[in-house]
């Protein structure tokens, strides 16, 4: 029986196996530790008339719904789209609720699933003293024209991101002419 061919002074294969699971479970446990944040000042939010603290911004919430921008829209919808490969529409989507329930889901805030719902939520905000990160609620059923039917986020610079109807996608709209007209209140959930 041969002996395995390796240098007397070098290092055993077995030990450098060993020691390259043990670094990459080192790796994996600070990346996971890496995503979690522990701010110095956390900002506050509310919901069902309680303040809670969080340490997301209006532009946290920006950049991550900004990375759900072209997906498809789904009446009902309240998980991501799927695509396959090539791009083709699979499954999921959101409907206008629904994605911002989701994203502000991702950040630890509860908000509830609906419209209707959603606008009883936070502090009454006028449209000119919109910040990032506010809900922008609209009346745009022609058949239910004394009630909410739409909402988005507010993104600055007088945009709004929101899943906006069948065949459509999510984007950016401005707050002016259409929605300026249907704009029925802001809601601020962070504080």
């Amino acid at each position: 029986m041969r002996k395995p061919y390796y240098k007397q002074n070098s290092i055993n294969p077995w030990f450098l196996t060993l020691m390259l699971i043990f670094l990459s479970l080192i790796y994996m446990i600070f990346t996971i530790l890496s995503n979690f944040k522990t701010p110095l000042n956390k900002a506050k939010y509310i919901t069902n008339g309680q303040q809670y603290s969080s340490s997301i911004t209006g532009n946290d919430l920006k950049a991550y719904s900004d990375t759900f921008l072209g997906m498809h829209y789904l009446w009902g919808g309240t998980t991501p789209a799927i695509s396959d490969a090539f791009g083709k529409y699979m499954s999921g989507g959101f409907d206008c609720s629904g994605f911002v329930a989701y994203t502000y889901k991702h950040f630890g805030i509860d908000l509830p699933r609906t419209t209707m719902e959603q606008v009883n939520e936070g502090i009454s905000i006028n449209i000119n003293d919109l910040k990032n990160g506010d809900l922008v609620f609209f009346r745009t059923n022609p058949d239910l024209p004394y009630q909410v039917s739409h909402v988005g986020i507010y993104i600055g610079s007088n945009k709004f991101i929101h899943s906006p109807k069948s065949g459509d996608v999510i984007k950016i709209s401005e707050l002016t002419g259409y929605y300026k007209e249907k704009f029925v209140i802001g809601k601020r959930i962070l504080k």
